[in-house]
């Protein structure tokens, strides 16, 4: 017994003298601040950190995520949960959603897991509070010879669900197997050229394989772009990611009319393999059972472009692909596709990669953040970091200190400590309104001693109006005050910046900008009635506005003296003086 209590005693410092094999390796001042969401695929427990790898916050579910985690607005968790099936079988199989209060408390819960039907990998909150739910359904052999396979083998088709959580009613749905395009007989339905049907899926392709794998498409991830009332669901074993139009109603999403796009529920855009629809080879083929393709948002410097993480199972190496597609907003916002030549671009808009430091053959995601660097969620290494805009150099550097459901002890190998991917939020995201965050310790057990420093970007001067008290690094970006004075002399009332002036008298205009700084602008008005104006013309008062505008971002000004000189044949001379 003494011994075995000896041994206890010794390892915590024997460990501490290990090398560091988990947990945050480095935070540079460039990383973007912010708390950093995740869930290892072994675990039933949801994590958020801040940039130096203290814990948070945590929600704690029964069932292990089946695979992806979100953090909504009002501070509860939506995640998917893995249920068993029997009869389905596919990786990132779950069956169950739940959304958990603060407290950890599922107050909801919905299931697609059936014999026919399974939700699996990833789904998507709407603004409207209704879930997009991404799910397989059984496709038997006979219904797939009756549509032109050349493959007698059941598969599973590709679905997305829309649930109200109010009622738990399906109130929208879309299933794959409705735009089919088949080659081989034309007496069964969807007789076509592939290559003059890009709007539909080849029901012969990716199927030699299907007697011992029935997952046909493999989906892996959804994203929803409320501007364009647009959704991407991304293949990975088709190499490519679809555009589907959601402003249909289920009949027209089963159709190829209706919608705002006027093409129902077939593809509106599709990139990554022209193969798939004849219109290119096997060079012409960019991913490589790539995730997580998703709209950058809006007010990010890359808005509007599409990012995927390209596992890159081929090439043995990933990359985060940008490409910009050709959305053509007077077209119904549909996107631009030229005779026979496959969807643009034909390149992509940017692109990195390490190929010595950086693979993972599945799962993984990324995320562009606010000042444009990106988040990479590394999956099969376990390993999320950060690169920084522009440089691409590694800016914040994290191993996932979890191995099946329980923290590993620093030091310790880290294997099996997948992760799905990750989220980086801003301090200000108003789901952290209803959490009580507070830093207590790292995840990984007898952790090394740190010395990481959350770096926070802002003003740094106290003098000026956008001063910020809890910035160490400065940005470079401080607003002052500032103040002008003008005279004028006018036989005419005018409109300056708004103010009518019609009598003489000092006029007084205080400009707010976004950062709260005032300026000043003040004008002496002397109305001549003495004299006639016979004209005053609109060049001139932009011109003044223009002024006005140029005199609230300086902080000096000389003093004017603008002076009209009429003339009997009705000219005005505008003459102006520097005090």
């Amino acid at each position: 017994m003494k011994k075995l209590l000896l041994i206890f005693l010794l390892s915590p410092l024997l460990i501490l003298g290990q090398q560091q094999t988990v947990g945050l390796f480095f935070n540079e001042p460039s990383a973007y601040n912010g708390y950093t969401l995740f869930n290892s695929s072994g675990s039933k427990t949801t994590y958020l950190i801040d940039n130096c790898g203290y814990k948070l916050y945590e929600w704690n579910s029964n069932f292990r995520p089946g695979l992806m985690v979100y953090l909504l607005e009002d501070g509860n968790l939506l995640r998917t949960k893995r249920l068993n099936n029997t009869v389905l079988n596919l990786g990132g199989s779950g069956g169950g959603i739940e959304i958990l209060d603060p407290f950890s408390n599922v107050i909801w819960q919905y299931e697609v897991n059936s014999d026919s039907t399974l939700s699996h990998h990833d789904l998507e909150f709407l603004p409207n509070g209704n879930i997009l739910i991404l799910a397989v359904e059984l496709i038997s052999e006979n219904e797939a010879n009756d549509y032109g396979s050349l493959v007698t083998a059941d598969r599973y088709s590709e679905m997305i669900l829309e649930v109200n959580p109010t009622n738990n009613q399906i109130v929208w749905q879309w299933r794959a197997w409705d735009h089919l395009i088949q080659d081989t007989d034309t007496n069964l339905p969807n007789y076509g050229i592939i290559s003059q049907n890009p709007n539909r899926l080849n029901v012969n392709y990716n199927t030699a394989n299907l007697s011992n794998n029935p997952d046909w498409i493999h989906a892996n991830s959804l994203d929803y772009n409320s501007d364009l009332d647009q959704i991407i669901i991304n293949s990975a074993s088709w190499g490519e990611f679809w555009i589907i139009d959601h402003s249909t109603t289920i009949l027209e999403a089963s159709d190829s009319v209706g919608g705002y796009s006027g093409k129902g529920g077939d593809i509106l855009y599709r990139w990554g393999n022209p193969q798939t629809y004849q219109r290119g080879s096997s060079i012409d083929q960019v991913f490589e059972f790539q995730h997580d393709a998703h709209w950058i948002p809006s007010s990010y410097p890359d808005e509007g472009k599409i990012m995927v993480f390209n596992n890159g199972q081929q090439r043995e190496y990933s990359s985060i692909d940008i490409i910009e597609p050709p959305l053509d907003t007077n077209n119904f916002n549909n996107y631009s596709l030229t005779n026979n030549d496959p969807y643009s671009p034909q390149s992509l808009f940017w692109t990195y990669s390490d190929s010595a430091n950086f693979y993972s053959p599945k799962i993984s995601g990324s995320q562009q953040l606010e000042n444009g660097n990106i988040l990479i969620c590394s999956g099969n290494q376990g390993r999320i970091f950060e690169i920084e805009h522009q440089t691409d150099s590694v800016v914040w550097d994290y191993i996932m200190p979890i191995m099946g459901l329980n923290p590993i002890i620093q030091g310790d190998v880290a294997s099996n400590n997948n992760v799905f991917r990750a989220h980086r939020f801003s301090s200000s995201y108003s789901g952290f309104n209803n959490l009580l965050l507070t830093p207590s310790t790292v995840i990984e057990l007898y952790p090394l001693t740190s010395n990481c420093e959350i770096y926070i970007s802002g003003c740094t001067d106290p003098l000026a109006c956008n001063y910020d008290s809890l910035a160490n690094v400065n940005d470079s970006i401080c607003y002052y005050n500032s103040a002008s004075y003008d005279t004028l002399v006018s036989a005419i009332s005018i409109n300056w910046n708004g103010i009518i002036l019609s009598s003489s008298g000092d006029y007084l205009l205080s400009l707010v900008n976004s950062v709260g700084c005032d300026s000043i602008a003040n004008i002496n008005f002397t109305f001549n009635t003495t004299t006639s104006m016979i004209s005053y013309t609109n060049t001139y008062r932009k011109k003044l506005i223009n002024i006005v505008d140029i005199l609230g971002k300086t902080t000096t000004r000389e003093k004017k003296k603008i002076l009209f000189y009429i003339y009997d044949d009705g000219t005005v001379e505008k003459r102006m003086f520097i005090e």
